[in-house]
């Protein structure tokens, strides 16, 4: 899969992606000691994508009182009512604990409520309120209009083709085993 490294550092360069001290690394003077090009590594542009989304969505959400992340709880409990801090953390990406300690300030914020889980008195299962419904009800037309901006340009059959490679690809990613040989 190895493309030409300036041209794919220069695609990444034209969306955005490669920061100043990255590219100062990359200069002449400082040739890679591997033969191993992260710009042609689909990982480094998932993250990339996912740190420039980060920022569009944190910056347009200021503005409902959201942070991205605290986006992304709502709207999975919004879908899955009644799970547990550990697969709320699962779904968004992050780690137990940090998920937790948002748990807590949005329960604190009257957005979520934590109740005994229906069939597991030990567990116990997050809600929206009414209040974090409303939030949430708020947010999503403008998440829904930063992904339309996202898919510009995009035609139909091209979106859904993308869609379609990127759940191929993560689920190839989970089912990976390890460790895998070298070629």
């Amino acid at each position: 899969m190895a493309g030409n490294p300036d041209s794919t550092r220069n695609e990444m360069r034209e969306i955005g992606i490669v920061e100043d001290l990255v590219e100062a690394s990359l200069s002449p003077k400082n040739a890679p000691v591997i033969d191993f090009d992260p710009y042609d590594w689909p990982i480094a542009w998932l993250a990339a994508i996912e740190r420039q989304h980060m920022r569009n969505s944190t910056e347009m959400l200021t503005a409902q009182n959201l942070h991205h992340r605290e986006f992304r709880i709502l709207i999975w409990l919004g879908r899955d009512p009644g799970v547990g801090v550990g697969a709320l953390a699962e779904c968004v990406g992050l780690e137990r604990p940090t998920v937790s300690k948002m748990v807590d300030r949005l329960v604190e914020q009257r957005l979520l409520e934590r109740r005994r889980h229906p069939h597991d008195g030990r567990r116990t299962a997050l809600y929206l309120t009414d209040e974090g419904r409303r939030k949430l009800d708020q947010a999503i037309p403008f998440v829904r209009g930063l992904l339309g901006n996202y898919f510009h340009g995009l035609s139909a059959e091209e979106q859904e083709t993308l869609m379609r490679l990127l759940k191929k690809f993560g689920k190839n990613v989970k089912n990976a085993s390890l460790p895998l040989a070298a070629e």
